[in-house]
């Protein structure tokens, strides 16, 4: 007869008044809620400051001051104010003689649309960039500026090596247009006038006569262009070796020849024969007669044509036009022949639609 199993006893304990937990499952719920209180103190609070030990209180004080001001103090002038003081900048460079030619085109070829003005509270300074297309590469760089906020001066230039000493009164206000200061508005509204100064020997003016014929071809009757003689150093360097009347036809022609309605074979026909060298009177007689021109009007007004051209370089003192070829849209924005489209477009948009 086999023994009796011992049946397995089981020990029931009262609920105590901590709902039957033990000290360790209470120890390990008390932790988890420390670590969540930590965790949303953390997630919660404010960053702070933190500063090497081995930072002397002076230091601190200097180190948190300079963080303090740099969140709250303001600029003394405007974003708008510092992006009208770059345009003023950009076209103080087409008056420094620089050996590069870069410095006339640079106020022409600055894409003003695109500056690029930010404030640096630490230096007190501007920075400023803006892109710029090289007209000879055909390639983009890249200017910069430093301007000193405290009294609108310009502290760097990184375009050159030559910076402006002092800040003239033209502004830079459309790619490759310049706003001449002091000068108004034509007062005929349509068509806009547009004056061509040219130094008939000066690298270029020939070719930008051709640019005229692309101006007029575009605009129609809403462009009037006149042609305004200029007899420079170019013209003074050829009268040197072959006397100066002998020169000086070479603009009579151009400026009498623009007056009558086959002017445009004229240019083509010019354009075709000038090779950067003297064009004697023969030449320009015959270039006349095959493009069709008037050539009794046109001998009248070249024996004329000395107080006209005399009354011209008043006008370019005016503007103050010492290079050439230039290019006045309605008597107050200068261009280059490059960019006179954009000068027209400046002054009636409604012409670019």
């Amino acid at each position: 007869m086999k023994s009796k199993e011992k049946e397995p006893e089981i020990v029931i304990r009262p609920i105590g008044k901590f709902g039957g937990l033990d000290n360790i499952h209470i120890a390990l719920i008390v932790l988890v809620a420390i670590l969540v209180i930590l965790m949303a103190v953390i997630a919660y609070s404010k960053p702070q400051v933190l500063v090497s030990s081995n930072v002397s209180n002076a230091t601190c004080s200097s180190f948190c001051a300079n963080q303090i001001a740099s969140l709250s103090i303001k600029p003394l002038h405007t974003q708008g104010e510092i992006i009208n003081y770059t345009e003023r900048v950009l076209a103080t460079y087409n008056f420094i003689n620089m050996n590069s030619s870069l410095g006339i085109y640079l106020p022409f070829y600055s894409n003003v649309s695109m500056i690029n003005a930010s404030y640096s509270p630490s230096s007190g300074e501007w920075y400023v960039v803006l892109p710029i297309k090289n007209p000879i590469s055909n390639s983009t760089f890249y200017a910069s500026f430093e301007i000193y906020d405290k009294n609108l001066t310009l502290a760097r230039s990184y375009i050159q090596t030559i910076s402006p000493n002092k800040i003239l009164s033209y502004q830079v206000v459309y790619h490759g247009v310049i706003a001449i200061p002091g000068k108004f508005a034509c007062n005929v509204a349509s068509p806009v006038q547009v004056f061509w100064f040219i130094d008939p020997y000066a690298p270029g003016s020939i070719y930008s006569l051709e640019q005229i014929l692309k101006l007029e071809n575009e605009f129609g009757s809403n462009v009037n262009v006149s042609i305004k003689i200029l007899f420079g150093a170019y013209t003074d360097l050829i009268g040197s070796r072959y006397g100066i009347f002998n020169a000086q036809e070479l603009g009579k022609y151009i400026l009498c020849a623009s007056q009558q309605k086959n002017f445009s074979s004229f240019v083509v026909n010019l354009n075709a024969l000038y090779s950067n060298n003297y064009i004697n009177n023969q030449t320009l007689y015959t270039i006349a007669k095959y493009s069709g021109l008037n050539m009794s009007i046109l001998n009248s007004c070249i024996l004329n044509s000395t107080t006209l051209i005399n009354r011209q370089t008043l006008l370019a003192e005016y503007y103050n036009i010492t290079a050439t070829p230039a290019v006045v849209v309605n008597c107050k924005y200068l261009t280059l022949p490059q960019t006179a489209a954009n000068g027209v477009c400046f002054t009636n948009e409604t012409f670019c639609k």
